[in-house]
């Protein structure tokens, strides 16, 4: 039984140790971290394929996100009839990296709770009008470290494209670490979840025992 299934059929009532949030934690921070210096070489990366130095560049593309980035250059892409290999390659990027933008938006949008030691749920049941509107998934520290460990990799990728320089064989030879993690049924919005919750949280208030 895998431990998606296991979660979701116990119920995890110990004590939370301040060692299995300060884990989770510091891996969240060394995303957070990483990926807010991919959203400065998005910039700069767009300006670069766009032709526009600055202060013209912060002046026209001020305030692009990622997703907005990632649209612009493709388009640039289309408008220049790159080649084939270089859309490929900026492709390859791209992919990952939107991946990795709707984990960070997730997480710092809807925060995450622990359900259990390494298991933590994300999810926007606080804000979803319906059901079948729910979306949850579950993540750990590891899945941060995977994830931070692409984002360091696409940093690079990044640099290379605008400065011109050859890849290290370290990160030619990096395979993405962080796949999206399979969405939880809305079990989140059921009378079972509610209660799990409830003794969860009751149980993290106990008093230590002397």
């Amino acid at each position: 039984m895998s431990l998606l299934s296991k979660v979701l059929i116990q119920t995890y009532v110990g004590k939370i140790t301040r060692e299995e949030t300060d884990a989770y934690h510091l891996a969240l921070g060394r995303f957070v971290s990483a990926f807010s210096d991919i959203e400065a070489s998005m910039q700069a990366t767009l300006w670069h394929f766009a032709g526009v130095s600055t202060p013209t560049a912060q002046a026209v593309f001020s305030g692009t996100r990622i997703e907005g980035a990632m649209q612009f250059i493709n388009r640039i892409a289309d408008a220049q009839r790159w080649k084939k290999s270089k859309r490929n390659q900026i492709q390859h990027i791209f992919t990952q990296l939107g991946h990795l933008n709707k984990l960070r938006n997730e997480i710092l949008h809807y925060g995450a709770w622990m359900l259990a030691p390494g298991a933590w749920i994300v999810s926007n049941k606080e804000f979803a009008h319906m059901i079948e509107r729910i979306r949850s998934i579950q993540i750990s520290p590891e899945t941060l470290r995977e994830a931070t460990a692409d984002v360091e990799n696409i940093q690079a990728r990044l640099k290379a494209l605008v400065t011109g320089r050859r890849l290290s064989r370290a990160v030619r030879q990096h395979a993405w670490r962080y796949k999206p993690p399979e969405r939880l049924p809305a079990w989140g919005a059921t009378r079972r979840f509610r209660r799990m919750r409830l003794r969860q949280q009751r149980a993290s208030r106990r008093p230590a025992k002397p």
